[in-house]
């Protein structure tokens, strides 16, 4: 009885609570790859290992908002020197962000092998990106929408997290409702 009455109230809390700890976390996050303190372990590491492991993790929330998921991962290894959970983090982020402005259709990640370097995709059928936004995307607080899912520094913190890893990303998208497609590419081994 009075257990039942509290329960939605302590849950409420609770989410309140862990959203304010990421979002300190995020902050915390930012300063740290930005002032360049982050411990970034690399090793040797097949990066389609980190996509399947990212790939089976968000397939429930995928799915939780009735979208398609698709992987089409390189049959060779993609062998790179880096830090497993960090490249684990770029790739959790771009697909909830694709879950996050993709109502509906499909989320894929691709990843492939061309000539020295190893590119990998996040594409969605989503809301898409206006050209004049493409750049800004990867500033530090720029958020699309309004948005109590984040305070708009992942792909920041992605961006970063690429650059130690020698790589690039970027975004394309055909404008408003054309969906995005967000891409990285790093030196292969």
């Amino acid at each position: 009885p009075e257990k039942e009455k509290l329960s939605p109230m302590i849950k409420m809390l609770s989410d309140n609570a862990d959203r304010l700890m990421r979002t300190i976390s995020s902050i915390m996050d930012l300063s740290k790859v930005e002032s360049g303190m982050s411990d970034i372990k690399k090793q040797e590491l097949d990066l389609n290992s980190v996509l399947q492991l990212v790939a089976d993790d968000v397939r429930p929330l995928v799915e939780q908002n009735h979208l398609k998921f698709e992987t089409r991962f390189s049959p060779s290894p993609l062998k790179i020197r880096g830090d497993p959970d960090m490249l684990y983090r770029v790739f959790v982020n771009l697909v909830t962000n694709a879950i996050k402005f993709t109502p509906d259709g499909k989320i894929t990640i691709t990843s492939s092998i061309r000539g020295d370097d190893i590119f990998t995709e996040v594409a969605d059928t989503g809301i898409g990106i206006e050209s004049e936004n493409l750049q800004r995307i990867f500033e530090a607080f720029f958020q699309k929408t309004p948005s109590t899912l984040g305070i708009g520094v992942g792909l920041t913190i992605s961006k970063e997290i690429v650059a130690l890893h020698e790589g690039e990303i970027w975004v394309e998208s055909e404008g408003a409702g054309r969906g995005s497609v967000f891409k990285v590419v790093f030196p292969s081994y």
